[in-house]
């Protein structure tokens, strides 16, 4: 069959993260194709349209074409749509890297290429305060986009033991200007610009408890991440996040204070307003480290990113 293409990169996925380590790929001259599921998933149309549950249609994507390394960002997120279709949940989060990993098997070994999965801190049983290895065990039971990322792990593994080299970067908390305002920080973020521009009163940021310790990460590094799991050891579970926690009400504050406004104040509802039962957890990232990871914007950095890319949206 001819190769049609001799891009180095897939990047399956048009997501926040896909987005984002497309741009750090291309920044470092690394030739990458990306694909989506439909034309409503690649707002820009750059994208090839390519559903990872069909597994007829990636196998003859990887013949038709010569990758060395694949990023598969696709899936379903956040995971409140997972639980609003589970079966879909299954199907791109668990099948459609099984299509993936068995499609690339089908190719002779001098071809195969390198991939790494997306795997998430949730499917972490986090029952200790501090730091969260790799070694930490799965929680049991959990809502559909949980188990459907277990399964992948499990599906992962048994394509490992039969050659495939892949890595599963478990992504701790990332976030970034391009966020939807369904996540805590941009949703945090959105208040406060709107307080910034006067369209928000009384002057008040409300959140849920935010007395506890957090990852977080801003996209640049999570995706900094990904690309160096690539170079990890084919069946690795590598956690992609800051190594440290962040008080929650920090980044509040923070935000605030970017704002510049007088007056501003933030409260708590009172029937959000219950403690977590592991009151700080960080995510351990001494495997990312060894593979050359250094952290390049930290909350401050996330913080300002943030509030800027609300300040232009609410602008209109």
């Amino acid at each position: 069959m001819q190769i049609e293409s001799q891009s180095e990169l897939w990047v399956a996925g048009t997501g926040l993260i896909g987005n984002k380590v497309t741009e750090l790929a291309r920044s470092k001259d690394i030739s990458v194709s990306v694909t989506a599921k439909s034309e409503k998933e690649d707002p820009s149309g750059t994208a090839e349209i390519l559903d990872i549950t069909d597994f007829e249609g990636v196998k003859k994507y990887f013949w038709d074409h010569h990758f060395k390394k694949v990023i598969v960002a696709a899936g379903i997120t956040p995971p409140a749509a997972a639980k609003k279709n589970p079966e879909m949940a299954f199907l791109v989060n668990a099948e459609g890297p099984k299509n993936i990993g068995k499609a690339i098997l089908t190719l002779p070994e001098g071809r195969r290429p390198s991939v790494v999965f997306m795997g998430s801190t949730l499917q972490y049983d986090i029952r200790h305060e501090g730091a969260v290895s790799e070694n930490t065990p799965f929680v049991k039971e959990g809502d559909p986009y949980v188990m459907s990322k277990i399964k992948m792990v499990e599906f992962v593994k048994e394509l490992v033991a039969k050659g495939l080299d892949a890595k599963i970067a478990m992504i701790f908390n990332s976030t970034g200007p391009e966020q939807s305002t369904d996540y805590f920080l941009p949703s945090m973020a959105d208040q406060v610009a709107k307080i910034k521009l006067g369209l928000k009163e009384p002057r008040i940021v409300e959140s849920r408890y935010v007395g506890h310790d957090r990852d977080f990460s801003h996209v640049d590094d999570t995706a900094q991440g990904i690309m160096l799991a690539l170079g990890g050891r084919s069946g690795d579970l590598i956690n992609i996040a800051s190594g440290y926690g962040v008080r929650l009400q920090d980044f509040i504050y923070t935000l605030m204070d970017l704002s510049g406004v007088r007056g501003i104040s933030h409260q708590v509802d009172p029937n959000f307003n219950t403690p977590p039962k592991i009151h700080a957890s960080w995510g351990d990232n001494s495997r990312l480290k060894a593979l050359g990871f250094v952290q390049k914007k930290d909350m401050v950095d996330i913080c300002l990113d943030l509030f800027e890319a609300r300040l232009k949206v609410n602008k209109g």
